[in-house]
């Protein structure tokens, strides 16, 4: 059985330099938020959408990650692609307070409320998986069960 050392494994890990480009980092993570909230309000994407909700969870999940309230981040990006409504809501008023995304919930559709629950639920199960360091200070943003 052919078996890779860890060092073998990570020379390969970092070969577009994100780690050193933070604007490459921030770049590359809008838009894929911007592709994940744009495809959330289209119908039948399921496939798609779970392969960018994971996306969006391991970036959320790296150390150098400065995402600090994901599902508020995506929410706010789904109603800024969403209805005429819900997108003059969020650009009128923005999205620094949590209340201002109350409003467009009422109208919010089952592919919007499929790709909520879909980062929600990643986000539980595959963040808790993560190195312990890459989710230090997020003590009353997720609640974690503590590890044995």
């Amino acid at each position: 059985m052919f078996k890779v050392s860890n060092q073998a494994k990570f020379a390969f890990r970092d070969k577009d330099n994100l780690t050193k480009d933070a604007d490459l980092r921030q770049q590359l993570f809008q838009q894929i938020l911007l592709r994940y909230a744009y495809l959330t309000n289209l119908p039948d994407l399921p496939f798609v959408l779970r392969k960018l909700c994971s996306t969006l969870v391991a970036y959320f999940s790296q150390p150098t990650s400065e995402w600090r309230l994901p599902v508020r981040g995506v929410l706010a990006a789904i109603f800024e692609h969403g209805s005429a409504e819900q997108s003059q809501h969020v650009t009128q008023y923005g999205t620094s307070d949590v209340a201002v995304l109350l409003p467009p919930m009422e109208t919010i559709t089952y592919q919007q409320l499929r790709g909520i629950l879909w980062l929600s639920l990643s986000l539980v199960e595959d963040v808790p998986r993560s190195d312990p360091k890459s989710i230090e200070g997020y003590d009353g943003v997720i609640h974690l069960p503590a590890r044995h």
